[in-house]
């Protein structure tokens, strides 16, 4: 499997450090996706959101102000301003789909409580 190493640091701390398989941002050129073996490039980010798609096919999601991206031999690093990131594990939701036998209040305490636990805040 072919996969991008990406790196995101802001201007006081690295923000993500993994392996993923995709990465799609908002340019001055438009939306961008990049894939492994995509080619070099340095170009900025507009604000807006970028998605990681990780090894293991969840979508994690980081709301950013703008910065710049450089991709280089299958290694992204892009130096970001940032106010949060939200991760959004939209695979747990397709993997348990069980909610629907449940009343509405457990499933929205329980759907309350997964967010939580999955969302975090970095103030910048």
């Amino acid at each position: 499997m072919n996969k991008l190493i990406l790196e995101i640091i802001s201007p006081t701390k690295i923000l993500y450090n993994a392996k993923i398989l995709s990465i799609s941002f908002p340019s001055i050129e438009g939306q961008i996706t990049i894939l492994p073996n995509h080619v070099n490039i340095l170009t900025r980010i507009n604000k807006g959101t970028l998605i990681i798609k990780t090894l293991s096919k969840r979508l994690d999601k980081l709301i950013v102000n703008d910065g710049f991206l450089e991709v280089f031999n299958n290694k992204i690093n892009a130096i970001i301003k940032s106010k949060h990131i939200i991760k959004k594990r939209i695979d747990y939701f397709l993997k348990n789909n069980d909610f629907k036998n449940i009343c509405d209040i457990q499933f929205e305490k329980q759907l309350k409580k997964n967010l939580t636990e999955l969302n975090f805040e970095f103030n910048i």
